[in-house]
């Protein structure tokens, strides 16, 4: 018979290490007690795990989650889910927007949650008029670069859906320095809030045009429509200081831009995209096909 539990302790560590699922890493202690009792004890967290993805088209109250290592959807009762948008989520906490405006925090697993500033107090909101059907919010458009600002009414499911793109985390909310920052309006503006603020401040009205935005290694990045890479020091006095890290990339036309953050540094990914147009009943429709992918991964110097 072969003896398992005479495996030497250092292949044995090589073997824990080269597992990527958490659940494999359990599995491989209840082997026999002598492993259990070798290996180092189990972090109360998941770490090295890749994050659930939250499917979109949730039924009734219910939320699904895609694992994409076990190739599972796993679904969570949430009663939020109804007509609420979800804006993102990081730390294992989704980010909850509703129509009349409210933001907050939702922990999926433990229900807890932690408010933001509304939507109402963001910095192109001129005024908000709940009563005002159909015109709930007077938004102040900044404008593209050299292009003079203007107001526009817009609808509250349309703030909500278009005008609210992404919301990430600094650091878990259950910390008392963490920062949510926003990447809002029509040009891709920047606000920012922490603990126990009122309202979202913003971080520069000279940097538009923002498609993505990323908290790696403590930093706050920014990636332009453009590919330029920024930094931004939020906690730099008397204001939120932005500084170029990489220039643009000048054979980037079209596609969306996206930032992703791995243990080998940070990339900059871009999806190339076809759009067909047709017409159907006097109707003009677009559909997108995503052809390829585009990796670049940013080198210090």
């Amino acid at each position: 018979m072969n003896q398992w539990s005479l495996l030497p302790i250092e292949l044995l560590n090589l073997i824990e290490e080269s597992l990527d699922l958490y659940h494999d890493k359990v599995r491989l202690r209840c082997i026999c007690s002598s492993w259990r009792s070798c290996l180092l004890k189990m972090p109360n967290h998941k770490q090295h795990q890749l994050p659930w993805l939250l499917l979109p088209h949730s039924v009734g109250t219910s939320c699904a989650f895609f694992d994409s290592l076990e190739k599972k959807v796993h679904k969570v009762e949430l009663p939020e889910a109804g007509e609420k948008v979800f804006k993102g989520s990081a730390y294992g906490w989704v980010v909850v927007a509703e129509k009349s405006g409210a933001i907050f925090l939702l922990n999926p697993l433990t229900r807890n949650k932690i408010k933001l500033p509304p939507r109402s107090k963001f910095p192109d909101v001129r005024k908000y008029r709940a009563d005002k059907v159909g015109y709930e919010y007077l938004i102040w458009i900044y404008g593209a670069v050299l292009a003079p600002g203007r107001y526009q009414s817009h609808d509250a499911t349309h703030v909500l859906n278009h005008l609210l793109r992404k919301v990430i985390l600094s650091s878990s909310p259950t910390s008392m320095d963490f920062v949510a920052v926003a990447l809002y309006g029509e040009y891709g503006h920047l606000a920012y809030c922490k603990r126990g603020d009122k309202k979202w401040s913003l971080i520069d009205n000279k940097f538009p045009t923002c498609d993505d935005i990323i908290f790696h290694e403590g930093q706050l990045y920014a990636l332009k429509c453009n590919g330029q890479l920024m930094v931004c020091e939020i906690d730099s006095c008397p204001k939120p200081i932005v500084t170029e890290v990489a220039p643009a990339y000048p054979r980037i036309q079209g596609g969306d831009m996206y930032l992703v953050g791995s243990s080998s540094g940070l990339m900059m990914v871009r999806r190339c995209i076809h759009v067909d147009r047709c017409s159907i009943s006097n109707k003009e429709i677009y559909t997108s096909k995503t052809l390829s992918f585009m990796i670049f991964k940013l080198e210090w110097k």
